[in-house]
């Protein structure tokens, strides 16, 4: 049986590399959710711009919204995280638009499917109907070439069935011709219909004319875009990169050593680390995650 020291030491070193695992999960995780709300944000404030340019520029803004909301949350004051969730808010609405849209092409696939089955499955009776008449009519006709030349009263009665059959025919070709010009008005029509916006969709879940949700939306954005940009200015709350970060005392080591230090890396991210043992947190985003991951070594 090992040493109980040794089976210590051994957990020491494998405790730090399963921190590191989950640190790069979490970190994966992060990126890929922040990623897919910037989508969102992009599709909805795209819809803004009126010329490349403007929609360029609204979804460089919905970057820097998404941005901004995981800053200011990070930070956390009451005050930064308070706008914080107001840029939740706007990122709420955008993901509600995206997922109203796809409910809305859904619905309007589903109609289309529905309509060109129906379109389609008349059209291949009517033709199947033409097919049959066809038939009749040649048989009406190989009958007619088979009986003898005195045989005028057969004649003249397989000859009326004749006509009568080619108007039958003619009959259903005409609803069949008329019936397929319907089809593909009905198709070009779609291929041609400008699908509603988000903004319409939100607009009429909310019961407001597009024009006022847009003007809200856009005092909301307008807002926040002020706010965010004086609140993201103040860094006092933030240590110069590299250097310590001194705010209130941290738990000495489980070594016993009171060499323990908060540092703020090169890159803007924490970590608590033992200068006698050399014991160390993962890297972190905010000072907080630092501090409650020492506490937990």
């Amino acid at each position: 049986m090992r040493p109980s020291g040794e089976i210590e030491q051994t957990v020491k070193q494998i405790l730090p590399w399963k921190d590191r695992i989950n640190a790069a999960l979490l970190e994966v995780i992060h990126w890929i959710m922040f990623g897919v709300s910037a989508v969102f944000s992009i599709r909805l404030f795209s819809l803004l711009g009126s010329t490349p340019l403007d929609t360029g520029l609204y979804s460089v803004l919905a970057v820097a919204f998404e941005g901004a909301k995981i800053m200011l949350w990070e930070i956390g004051t009451k005050v930064q995280k308070g706008v914080a969730i107001a840029f939740v808010g706007v990122s709420l609405i955008a993901s509600t638009a995206v997922a109203v849209a796809i409910s809305e092409r859904t619905r309007s696939d589903g109609v289309q499917v529905s309509v060109t089955d129906s379109f389609e499955s008349r059209l291949s009776e009517y033709t199947n109907q033409i097919g049959e008449s066809t038939l009749n009519i040649a048989n009406i006709e190989n009958q007619i070439k088979a009986l003898p030349p005195a045989y005028t009263t057969s004649v003249e009665r397989l000859t009326k069935l004749r006509v009568d059959e080619s108007n039958r025919r003619i009959e259903l070709q005409t609803k069949r011709n008329i019936l397929e010009d319907e089809y593909w008005k009905y198709k070009e029509s779609k291929a041609t219909h400008t699908e509603r916006t988000m903004f319409t969709m939100l607009a009429d879940i909310l019961k407001m004319t597009e024009s006022m949700f847009t003007l809200l939306f856009m005092l909301i954005v307008s807002v926040l875009l002020e706010i965010g940009a004086l609140i993201t200015t103040k860094r006092s709350h933030i240590a110069p990169r590299g250097q310590k970060v001194t705010k209130e005392e941290i738990a000495k080591c489980i070594c016993g050593s009171n060499q323990v230090s908060l540092d703020r890396l090169p890159n803007g991210k924490y970590i608590v680390r033992c200068r006698s043992c050399s014991r160390n947190t993962m890297i972190h985003a905010t000072e907080q995650e630092a501090r409650f991951a020492w506490k937990g070594l």
